[in-house]
């Protein structure tokens, strides 16, 4: 089982403010590998965004994607789905009173709220043998998860079940991406939310794979799901045993996979995000409880290629035959499906 000592505890030796320091040292060498002290901003803003010539296409599936999922009209729908990456708003739950009274107001206040959202919105994919889950990254409305799972759903016809971590705007979620990886007690809704579902995955007999994919912020959020599941005494190695656990532009400070089958990382070599994980250019970088980075499993990086963002920058490559040695090749246009038992799609 994965060994994590907690904030508090007798084993934390780096103290707040010198983790802290650590992060802006990072930052700094971050910038340098992104060009130096005067390009090294824009150049962490295109590992973030990705190549201009990446914008106008992405831009396009996105809107169009919005237009498929939403009864709203598209213009209307992108333009309240930039409010809310944009917007900060308080990660917590508003009070009744204010959801009743004016839900709009709320959600623009509060955000929204970390929940499953089972794939009955999307395409005909069933598999009754196994259960695929995907948990959201950075500046994700639940609109914009719903794009990422339907291209999921695309790439390995399968349906693929939601976890959504709302977005409290993209500046505030790369802030909690940061504090998350130097400490791993924080516990948000999200964390919650995905361990009930995966343990419930797991426990249930006539489901003998569970799938989890995870992106950017959702990756520092499921090595913390990992080591709720190992820890959890209701789960055996067996149980564990069916999870296998794939982690894009992994950003966490430590992913270990304790019993589960499976896990591996797949990065893009200039991705910003990435670059507080696995691809950090200063590895003895210690978290609170005076560890290093340790991300266990294969990590595939795909060299020279800038961008964060889920569906443009790592499943449209994905697709395209990048990553060759991903075991998810493996899983590509419904390939080793356990049941050949579809679903109607459930309007």
């Amino acid at each position: 089982m994965p060994h994590r000592a907690h904030m508090g505890s007798a084993t934390t030796t780096v103290g707040f403010s010198a983790a802290l320091r650590g992060i802006l040292y990072i930052l700094f060498r971050i910038m340098l590998t992104h060009g130096g002290v005067v390009l090294g901003i824009p150049g962490a803003v295109l590992g973030i965004l990705g190549k201009p010539n990446d914008w106008q296409p992405a831009l396009i599936k996105t809107y169009n994607s919005l237009h498929q999922i939403s009864k709203t009209h598209p213009v209307r729908q992108f333009i309240a789905t930039v409010w809310y990456m944009l917007v900060p708003t308080l990660p917590y739950r508003p009070p009744f009173w204010l959801r009743r009274a004016s839900p709009l107001l709320a959600q623009a206040i509060f955000g929204e709220d970390s929940t499953v959202y089972p794939a009955d919105w999307a395409e005909e994919y069933g598999n009754d043998a196994e259960v695929w889950f995907f948990l959201n990254g950075v500046a994700t409305t639940l609109d914009i998860a719903k794009t990422n799972a339907m291209m999921l759903q695309e790439l390995f016809e399968r349906k693929v079940n939601i976890i959504h971590n709302p977005t409290d705007s993209a500046v505030l979620d790369l802030l909690e991406c940061t504090l998350g990886t130097i400490w791993d007690d924080w516990a948000i809704e999200p964390r919650r939310v995905a361990t009930a579902e995966l343990k419930k995955a797991l426990l249930k007999r006539s489901i003998l794979k569970v799938v989890f994919i995870a992106h950017s912020q959702g990756t520092i959020i499921a090595s913390d799901v990992l080591y709720e599941l190992n820890a959890d005494p209701e789960l055996s190695a067996s149980h564990l045993g069916k999870l296998e656990v794939y982690a894009f532009a992994n950003c966490a400070h430590q992913m270990e996979r304790g019993d589960a089958a499976y896990m591996e990382t797949l990065v893009n070599e200039m991705d910003t995000v990435a670059m507080l994980g696995p691809l950090c250019p200063y590895q003895d970088w210690q978290d609170l409880n005076g560890k290093p980075i340790r991300i266990e499993g294969p990590v595939i990086v795909q060299g020279g290629k800038y961008g964060h963002m889920l569906n443009a920058h790592y499943l449209e490559g994905l697709a395209a035959g990048q990553y060759r040695k991903s075991n998810l090749h493996h899983y590509l246009r419904g390939r080793n499906v356990l049941s050949r038992r579809f679903k109607p799609r459930v309007e």
